[in-house]
């Protein structure tokens, strides 16, 4: 039996010393997945919340090192909704059994508006020092200081309100129209 021992051991290193692909994948290291715990954690690790507890605390996630559910200590409020939020961890006395959040992690939202095709885009031109101003409106445009309004509208019409109207002209002012309506 000592002999059969003693081959199959042979066979093992034979194997061994002309790697086949199966031996070199199970050989080579794993890139970047540490599963084991280390002694002492430097520096700041991202974690995932996954619970809170009613003292405060929260329950976090470490995936980095094959955690689950580890009491944290919090420097921030946090809420349900942030649940499953990664969280920036820090570890007290370097301890990777005692994580504190320091923050959550920033997960920028970008809602994207549908492109209308018919839509034109808004208008507003200045030219500098005073020659030229141009603001433009699709439907309406709307002027406004408090009671006094000044109203265009696509389709031509033009509307002054406000407590009082008063007009002047240097030289001559002239109303003109199809008709002209004077109160």
């Amino acid at each position: 039996m000592k002999i059969n021992l003693d081959q199959r051991a042979q066979a093992t290193q034979d194997n061994m010393q002309t790697p086949s692909e199966l031996n070199h994948l199970i050989q080579r290291p794993r890139a970047h997945q540490t599963t084991h715990v280390p002694e002492k954690v430097d520096g700041i690790v991202i974690g995932t919340l996954s619970g809170l507890v009613d003292n405060g605390d929260a329950l976090v996630n470490i995936d980095e090192f094959g955690l689950k559910k580890i009491a944290a200590h919090t420097l921030i409020e946090l809420n349900q909704s942030q649940l499953t939020q990664d969280v920036a961890l820090g570890f007290q006395a370097g301890n990777p059994y005692r994580p504190i959040i320091l923050g959550l992690l920033h997960k920028p939202t970008i809602v994207a508006q549908p492109l209308d095709e018919t839509e034109k885009p808004q208008t507003l031109e200045v030219t500098q020092q005073g020659k030229r101003i141009v603001i433009e409106a699709e439907q309406e445009l709307e002027l406004r200081c408090g009671e006094a309004v000044v109203l265009l509208t696509a389709d031509g019409h033009i509307q002054l309100r406000g407590g009082y109207i008063t007009s002047h002209a240097d030289a001559t002012q002239r109303i003109r129209g199809g008709s002209v309506q004077i109160n």
